[in-house]
């Protein structure tokens, strides 16, 4: 076959096709290829509306939680004040109860972890865990003057953890002790 009756052909089924697309634009099956298409832009509408409610409801949320941060950092850093202002209204009756808080805070470690303190094992972790809190106590006092609630809830978190840890120490030197 030569080329010019090849062309021939192809651009007689061209043309054939090209009528019969023309001729069924408004067949059933074209109408609802149509309304799939709508549809489907309705659906991806609807989707790009339910993301848009999500994320201003999921920032309405972080609003509400610094809020409520914020409010419970007023309410313990206005406690912690009148603690401090309690404190240095009276320094002298402060300094004359200093022994008397010592000798209560001895009583309530001895009570709770006197076995410990016989050894020179828990004499160790006791001091070690002094040391801990101390700085524990001072970082978040300085957070507490930042406002910093996220590295407050952190020192929290890690005050909680040396609690849980000398806790576990200490009832292991007991079981070891013959206290």
């Amino acid at each position: 076959m030569s080329i010019r009756v090849k062309t021939f052909i192809a651009t007689a089924l061209l043309g054939t096709f090209a009528f019969a697309s023309s001729a069924f634009a408004g067949t059933p099956a074209q109408e609802r290829r149509e309304r799939v298409a709508e549809h489907n832009r309705e659906v991806r509408e609807h989707n790009r509306e339910v993301r848009e409610h999500s994320r201003e409801k999921v920032e309405h949320r972080r609003e509400e939680r610094e809020k409520a941060r914020e409010s419970m950092f007023r309410r313990e850093e206005a406690f912690l004040e009148r603690q401090r202002m309690e404190r240095y209204r009276d320094y002298r009756a402060w300094e004359a109860a200093r022994a008397e808080r010592a000798r209560a805070h001895r009583q309530m470690t001895y009570g709770l972890w006197g076995f410990a303190l016989y050894t020179p094992e828990g004499r160790a972790e006791l001091a070690l865990h002094e040391n801990r809190m101390a700085r524990l106590h001072r970082l978040r006092e300085i957070e507490m003057q930042r406002r910093d609630t996220i590295k407050i809830g952190v020192i929290d978190k890690l005050i909680e953890i040396e609690n849980g840890r000398i806790t576990v120490v200490l009832l292991e030197i007991k079981k070891r002790s013959h206290f």
